[in-house]
Order: C-alpha cells, then structure tokens, then sequence
C-alpha cells in the first residue's frame, strides 16, 4: 500500500505558486509526499494540543526575554551607580582627621552607616527571589484573565 492509497477521502484546493513551492521543498526535506505534508499540517493547524503547546512555547519565550531585559537594566543600575559611587570618592574632599570637628563627623558617618546596612539586610531578607516574583506575578495576571 502506497503513501496515496491509505488516505480514504480527496480534497481539492488551490494555492498560490510559492505555496506549492513551499510544499514542495518541505517534502524533499523530510523525505515524504507532498500529500503527507499537506496531511500533517492540516492535522498540526486542527488539533488544539499544538495550538496550546504553541503558545505555552510564545509565552515562555516571552518570559526570557522579559528576564533578560530585567538583567541588562540591573546590570545597567549597577553601573551607574558604581559610577556615581567612583566620581563621588573621587571629586569629594576628604574630611580632615586631625581637627575635632572632623573626628566627630566621621563618628556620626560610621554610625549612621552602620544603622544604614542593619536597615538594608532587614529589608533583604523580606525580599522573595527574583523568579519567585516574576513567576507569581506571571501566575496573578494570568488567573485574573482566565
């Protein structure tokens, strides 16, 4: 039994010359007729599974993407500010050690700097991870569409 002669019914359609070279190169690919292609897509195009698998691949696609925006603008964050950190150091005059005025000043920096890293790790460890965020994020949209 041919490729031809399993298919139990026949239809006719018309296309377009690139189409049917398109069909053509598709089959010379895979190796197969040009019936079994037109088959196979018709299948893949009717069937819902691929439709969702489509777009369960379009939406995870979607999410790298997003991440990987949210990667360059953090890295971008990052630079600037240790640009700013490096022209500050740089440009700022230094506080001179000897004088009493300035040995009191550095006190209150080393204390109001410390208070500032407790403040800083206290707020971080309420933070989820990245990817907890996103991903629940992502979750809440898509429950409040459904």
């Amino acid at each position: 039994m041919t490729e031809e002669m399993k298919y139990s019914s026949r239809l006719m359609f018309r296309t377009t010359a690139n189409t049917k070279k398109l069909l053509s190169q598709r089959a010379v690919d895979e190796g197969i007729s040009m019936n079994e292609v037109l088959n196979k897509a018709a299948v893949m195009y009717l069937t819902k599974d691929t439709t969702e698998t489509s777009l369960l691949i379009a939406k995870l696609s979607d999410i790298q993407n997003s991440l990987g925006k949210m990667r360059r603008r953090d890295d971008l964050r990052e630079k600037f500010e240790l640009d700013v950190y490096q022209f500050l150091f740089t440009v700022m005059p230094e506080i001179p050690e000897e004088s009493k005025a300035g040995i009191a000043v550095l006190e209150r920096g080393k204390q109001r700097f410390g208070s500032f890293l407790k403040g800083f790790r206290n707020r971080v460890r309420l933070l989820k991870p990245v990817m907890e965020t996103v991903f629940g994020d992502m979750l809440e949209e898509e429950a409040g569409e459904g």
